[in-house]
């Protein structure tokens, strides 16, 4: 069974969404603040996670920084009342699958969250990528170039994980928006090429000059394993 955390300090509207979820036959639990949700998936990690960002102290944008630390980060869907297009480009930025806005009908939230969780269904076991002189762990969140280690987000790491599954295969911005993303978000074509460049500086010798994620002009990029 499907666990998720709902991280929401107007409490009437996370009991009402643990009940929600709850009929839908998911393991749904809440936290107040971001400092107590985090402690949470620290302990018992989630699959899910439902996240405010207008919270108490620690933000909502605190806590995505924050989960690529975590042993098994979950999905993210933001939910939100911040409806500025700058607000959600930075949630999906720091590694959020989705973003709703409040108010929200109930039934596309819960469409959206049977549709992250699809995409878990669909991922690969596989637990690392290894090419030239680099080492991912998917399950870890951790990047290895040499000694170096760098720590990865959610979408660099669903990224990575659809590279590897097509290599030297040429892969358009929809189609690593849908694959990566999810069918039910919405990213522009350019938060594609702001992930590909955070990538290149963490797996190429020289990231002006790319040899393992290399752009394909008028379609998108290729993944080269051999460089």
């Amino acid at each position: 069974m499907k666990t998720i955390l709902v991280i929401e300090d107007d409490l009437p509207l996370a009991r009402g969404l643990v009940d929600n979820l709850r009929f839908e036959g998911l393991l749904a639990s809440s936290a107040a603040s971001g400092e107590e949700g985090l402690a949470r998936l620290r302990e018992q990690p989630a699959d899910l996670l439902l996240l405010d960002l207008m919270l108490p102290a620690m933000s909502g944008f605190d806590v995505l920084r924050a989960l690529p630390s975590l042993p098994a980060p979950p999905r993210v869907i933001v939910v939100s009342a911040r409806d500025a297009e700058a607000d959600v480009v930075r949630a999906l930025d720091l590694g959020a699958h989705d973003y709703v806005k409040k108010p929200f009908g109930l039934s596309e939230l819960l469409a959206r969250v049977r549709a992250q969780l699809r995409g878990l269904l669909g991922e690969t076991q596989a637990d690392e990528i290894v090419f030239a002189d680099v080492r991912v762990s998917l399950k870890r969140f951790r990047l290895w170039k040499r000694k170096k280690e760098s720590l990865l987000s959610h979408l660099e790491v669903e990224m990575l994980r659809l590279f590897a599954a097509h290599p030297d295969e040429p892969l358009k911005r929809s189609e690593i928006i849908r694959q990566a993303w999810g069918e039910d978000a919405y990213p522009s074509e350019r938060t594609v090429d702001n992930f590909v460049l955070k990538l290149r500086k963490k797996i190429e010798d020289d990231p002006a000059r790319p040899r393992h994620l290399v752009t394909e002009f008028g379609h998108g990029y290729r993944f080269c394993p051999a460089g």
